[in-house]
């Protein structure tokens, strides 16, 4: 079972370090949120579904936010992004991580949370309890 307390702490962190970025941008642009796409999910995790196949002329894997079950429960935080909150959030922005997840990890580990932070793919991660 997920552990709520730790999972609220996670989530904490990272709404605090979103506020902190987001009045940071204001003196650039006040009229944009970089972070107005970006979403907080508790109790799911991601999966892949496979999608198409033979005589579909297309295959591949959807990812999809689903809720924690018995076999996957140790997801505290799902997070999704699009539109500029990508380039501070995705692993292909800034160098294979942006810099705000960047950031994020740093807090978690001065925290001394016992969690990993996943990236699922282009535009979403997941924080795991270790």
């Amino acid at each position: 079972m997920v552990d709520k307390i730790l999972a609220a702490r996670v989530r904490e962190i990272f709404e605090k370090l979103l506020s902190e970025e987001r009045e940071a941008h204001k003196e650039i642009d006040a009229d944009s949120d970089p972070f107005a796409d970006t979403r907080i999910h508790s109790d799911k995790h991601m999966e892949t579904e496979h999608v198409g196949g033979e005589g579909h002329g297309y295959e591949g894997y959807l990812p999809e936010i689903v809720d924690n079950n018995k076999e996957h429960n140790n997801c505290l935080m799902v997070v999704t992004y699009d539109g500029a909150g990508y380039d501070y959030l995705s692993y292909e922005a800034d160098y294979d991580e942006g810099y705000v997840t960047k950031k994020f990890r740093k807090r978690l580990e001065e925290a001394r949370l016992p969690v990993t932070l996943e990236h699922f793919c282009k535009w979403a991660f997941c924080v795991y309890k270790d």
